[in-house]
């Protein structure tokens, strides 16, 4: 009598199938699209394997072909797993191809060849000769695979492929016929639990599930003891323990993507509320001064409150002095050194088309921070190369006229305890619009400070005039009762000598 437990199973499948379907559509995540691929492929395997009211193709020799499908369907199955948590590629050519392919195209071949041609009847001479180069080649690029640098550490994943590897020089030569293939899909199931461990890093229900799943799903390979055939208990048992931790399985991993964008909504959620928080800092520097000299002797204490409320530790502001030239206005998070070495530097830079748009790489796409590197500008032996600075941030502050300064940044700040955080444009849009009110605030001041030296300018004008004037009446009238006494002929020479005194110096003073 047929075993029905895989009903309830396949059923659950099948009911979890539009859950992966969902959950790609709502968050195009293409891990999620290879795992929804994944258990649909084990589905047609599980239609197929198990005989039920509906269907029966559980003889493999009297549908051959349906059994190299389904063969083929569960290999593929389970290298979509596999790849989409360990997704490494190499290069030929200008092509770059991903390991899980040629990994899995001779466990396919071999699965077609076996089931398809053979009929599921063990091949011998030359013809197992292709069966064991197949299973080699397998075994070579799964080795190359394990040797590149991915989630889990290097020397762990050559172990485990190692082992594997040994174990299935065994299973080739003694259970033979289609042993290797479920040998390979439980040796890929076994490696993806133990990526789900090292990719996701916590414990979590979804870790949990998908790794007690995934290790219950691969004890397929057991099927294969003489011990095991000899107790059917035991036998009904392991199946009924294998078939339910496809399920199991497959919830983990829903779970899974679900604790994924919860994380990523959280994520999100606390770096908005850091960038608010650091806008509300920025937004309390009082930047309204009267002289541009006034405002530049701010530098320090902007740089410092970049440093205590933005991501990056070391921070210093660029800006054009009264002589033309860009100097160093304020340091923060620096050590003596590297500020009096990067003040060195500042003169050395050249007005005319600093940090203009185009002229460097932006920091992060969308973003108009710049990647200022600095060795173009460094002399032989500057301090700078000593101390290994010879690159920064640079947050333009762009004029009319051009760039009149730079808030540089240095030294990205990473959580504690976590997985390092990449530089996002949300990190520097703050900074950006700091930059521009710099900007803003330093051109007022100088418009400012222009339009009171020529308000001073034209008052001082003003008194001259009005003091003209009222020297103007007075003088006239002196020179016209000197002129007076001047043409009068009763003077003696020393009075006319006087009079003509008294003009002279009335004629002076009107000039």
């Amino acid at each position: 009598m047929p075993d029905y437990y895989h009903t309830p199973a396949l059923i659950l499948t099948v009911l979890l199938l539009p859950a992966f379907g969902f959950l790609y559509r709502r968050f195009r995540d293409i891990r999620t699209l290879l795992w929804l691929l994944g258990f649909v492929l084990a589905l047609v395997r599980m239609i197929e394997h198990y005989p039920t009211i509906w269907w029966d193709f559980s003889s493999d020799a009297a549908h051959p072909w349906m059994a190299a499908a389904g063969e083929a369907a569960i290999q593929i199955s389970a290298a979509l797993f596999l790849a989409s948590l360990s997704p490494l590629r190499f290069r030929i050519g200008r092509f770059k191809i991903l390991y899980v392919i040629p990994f899995t195209v001779p466990l396919v071949i071999y699965a077609i060849l076996f089931d398809g041609v053979f009929r599921g009847i063990q091949p011998v001479g030359a013809q197992f000769v292709l069966f064991q180069i197949l299973v080699a080649i397998a075994l070579f690029v799964a080795l190359a695979w394990s040797a590149q640098k991915g989630a889990i550490p290097t020397w762990l994943s050559l172990f485990l492929c190692a082992v594997m590897g040994g174990l299935a020089v065994p299973v080739v030569f003694v259970f033979g016929g289609g042993w290797p293939l479920t040998f390979a899909a439980c040796a890929n199931r076994m490696m993806t639990a133990v990526l789900v461990i090292y990719v996701f890093r916590r414990f979590s229900s979804g870790v949990f599930l998908s790794v007690a799943g995934f290790l219950a799903w691969s004890l397929n390979i057991f099927e294969a003891f003489p011990w095991v055939a000899q107790h059917p208990e035991f036998e009904l048992n392991l199946i009924h323990v294998i078939v339910l931790g496809r399920v199991v399985a497959a919830v983990g991993m829903i779970l899974l993507i679900l604790e994924e964008e919860l994380a990523i909504n959280e994520t999100a959620r606390l770096r908005e509320r850091h960038a608010r928080q650091e806008l509300e800092a920025y937004t309390k520097l009082i930047l309204s001064r009267r002289r541009v000299e006034d405002f530049d002797l701010q530098g320090n204490e902007i740089c410092q409150t970049v440093v205590d409320h933005s991501r990056f530790a070391q921070a210093a502001l660029l800006l054009i002095d009264s002589s033309g030239r860009y100097r160093l206005s304020g340091t923060a998070g620096m050590d003596t050194a590297t500020a009096m070495a990067l003040g060195r530097l500042a003169a050395r830079i050249s007005i005319a088309g600093f940090l203009i748009k185009g002229s460097a790489p932006s920091a992060v796409e969308q973003s108009q921070t710049l990647v200022f590197n600095l060795e173009p500008l460094l002399a032989p032996g500057d301090d700078l190369k000593i101390l290994g600075l010879t690159s920064l941030l640079a947050v333009p502050l762009t004029g009319r006229s051009g760039t009149e300064g730079a808030l540089l940044l240095n030294d990205l700040r990473q959580p504690q305890g976590k997985a390092p955080l990449p530089l996002r444009p949300d990190d520097l849009l703050p900074l950006e619009m700091l930059g521009a009110r710099l900007q803003a605030s330093r051109s007022r001041t100088m418009m400012f400070e222009k339009l009171v030296d020529s308000e001073k300018y034209a008052g001082l004008g003003q008194l001259a005039s009005n003091v003209t004037l009222q020297l103007n009446n007075p003088l006239t009238s002196i020179l016209g009762f000197a002129s007076l006494l001047e043409d009068a002929s009763g003077l003696n020479p020393q009075d006319r000598k006087g009079v003509e005194s008294i003009l002279s110096e009335a004629r002076r003073m009107k000039s």
